[in-house]
């Protein structure tokens, strides 16, 4: 599989959802990225890459959870929230 080529954003959770199940890959990438302060999680971005197009999907932080995913963050000692792997 090539990363080249068109990039198409996704931007429901239902709709990446399906096209994985579709795609049926053996891995995706993601990409943790962090906020300024770091503090503050800025989202998560999944990456399904299929032949001549990626398809990309962002969620960001609202609260305590990512707003589309639903996925719980998480707090270390000092207050900085993130995903946990």
């Amino acid at each position: 599989m090539s990363l080249s080529g068109r990039v198409v954003k996704v931007d429901s959770w239902e709709a990446f959802r399906h096209i994985v199940i579709e795609y049926s890959p053996e891995s995706l990438a993601y990409r943790i990225e962090p906020g300024i302060p770091a503090r503050h999680l800025t989202g998560l971005r999944l990456i399904l890459p299929a032949v001549g197009i990626q398809y990309v999907f962002i969620d960001t932080a609202i609260g305590d959870r990512l707003a589309k995913t639903g996925i719980r963050l998480q707090t270390d000692e000092r207050g900085n929230r993130y995903v946990k792997d």
